[in-house]
Order: C-alpha cells, then sequence, then structure tokens
C-alpha cells in the first residue's frame, strides 16, 4: 500500500522519479521519467538515463550508502540542467537500492546566465566610462550599494572604506554639504522620482573632484515616497575649488 501511494503521488510530481537496485537496474520510474528515456531496451540507470556503457564518474550511490543520504548536486545531461538527488533504502540495516529524484532547472540556469552576462556587461560599461553606481534610500539615509569604480574613480582601492552615509558625507565638500542633504532631504519628502546634482568629492589624494550624480527612485512605500534609488556619478570637472 505505502508502494503504491509513493508510486502515485511520484506520477504527479513536476521531477523524474526512478527507483534503481545496488547493480543501478532501474524497477521502476514514473511517468515523468518515462519522457525522459532515452534508450526503451537498457535497463542500468546510466544507459537509459544517460546514454552511457558505465555509470558516471561523479555517480554518489556509493557516498548515499556510506552517509545515509546524500546533498543535492546539480547535473548536465544532454543539454540540460538538473538538480540530482539520491535517497537510500535499506531493509533491516541491508541496502536495497534508492530513490533518484532529478529536478529539471534549466530556465533557472538560463535565466541567472542571463542576468550574469547582463551583470558583466554593464559592469564593463562603467569600468570604461568610470562610472560610480550607487543605490540609495532617501527615506532613511542609508547607502545601500556603491560600485568598485566608485571608489576607484575617486582614488581609492574598492571598499577601502564603509559605504556608509556619514563616510558619503565626510568626503563632500563643505560647501557643497548642506545643498547636497537639502536635496536628498527633498527626495524623501516629495513623491519625487529623478535626481540630479553637481558637487564635489575628496580624491584620496586630498583633491576635489567634481561630480555630477544621476539618480531615479526605483522602489517606493506604500504612501508612493521613494525608498530605494539607483544612480551614477561621473567627473565633470565643471566646479573650481573654493
Amino acid at each position: 500500500m505505502e508502494e503504491q501511494f509513493f508510486k502515485s503521488l511520484a506520477d504527479n510530481l513536476d521531477c523524474i522519479c526512478y527507483f534503481i537496485r545496488p547493480d543501478h537496474t532501474v524497477i521502476w520510474k514514473n511517468k515523468k521519467a518515462d519522457d525522459f528515456l532515452r534508450n526503451s531496451s537498457a535497463q542500468k540507470c546510466f544507459n537509459i538515463f544517460y546514454d552511457r556503457e558505465t555509470p558516471c564518474e561523479d555517480c554518489n550511490i556509493s557516498i548515499a550508502k556510506k552517509r545515509g543520504d546524500a546533498p543535492f548536486i546539480t547535473r548536465e545531461i544532454n543539454g540540460y540542467f538538473y538538480h540530482h538527488k539520491i535517497i537510500p533504502v535499506y531493509e533491516q540495516n541491508l541496502y536495497m537500492g534508492s530513490f533518484i529524484i532529478l529536478k529539471d532547472i534549466t530556465a533557472q540556469i538560463q535565466t541567472e546566465k542571463r542576468e550574469y552576462i547582463s551583470n558583466l556587461r554593464f559592469n564593463t560599461i562603467c569600468e570604461i566610462g568610470n562610472l560610480g553606481v550607487w543605490e540609495f534610500n532617501p527615506k532613511e539615509k542609508n547607502i545601500l550599494y556603491l560600485n568598485p569604480v566608485w571608489y576607484t574613480s575617486l582614488g581609492y582601492e574598492p571598499y577601502e572604506y564603509p559605504p556608509t552615509t556619514e563616510t558619503f558625507a565626510n568626503l563632500i565638500h563643505k560647501n557643497d554639504l548642506d545643498r547636497v542633504f537639502k536635496e536628498i532631504d527633498n527626495m524623501s519628502l516629495k513623491k519625487q522620482i529623478n535626481f540630479q546634482i553637481q558637487f564635489r568629492l575628496k580624491r584620496k589624494d586630498g583633491t576635489y573632484q567634481s561630480i555630477k550624480s544621476y539618480g531615479k527612485a526605483v522602489e517606493f512605500d506604500q504612501n508612493g515616497f521613494p525608498v530605494k534609488m539607483t544612480g551614477i556619478h561621473m567627473d565633470i570637472k565643471e566646479f573650481n575649488d573654493d
């Protein structure tokens, strides 16, 4: 009854499930596994599912038997990516075989790959253009993120100092400080979407660099006030030190 219940449950799962004996022979598989079948005449799991003549080098059946379980691993099979899980079955301390579960994560992997490529392109553009990227919460006045170029464009090592509002204030030229934070206050008190301001930041060598910063609100609270802004700053060399 329990076996029949498990098989019925497995047939409704959106993943590949099958049971193998200690010699890798497949003795049961669910409907999803049938769709995945590559060689209907084969009996060994590495023949049926992976079109191999011998077990995979990273097959962790032995690990499962020794540990009593095995962690999820990610495997590529015929161009698709799967989370692979082994659940060993024992009867009176005798290893009888393992349930194998394969969850298709190809779409997730492809999305992560696209995001990685997109981020790589963006970071490359920022490096070439010497653009500092920032994220800021105008309501709480918290800096959420500064990219490495934000530091290196001012002569500092990436993350040489913590990305805090206090540190940022200490870098702003004294004649620009009140104006910058007044603009930040305006952002937190108004339903303002775009942000643009010029000011000076202190470089590591003690000189001041003229900056133009552009930003846009990307997240809002329930009342429509911005709680997250993202933007860039760039060197414009338009101000003279006072």
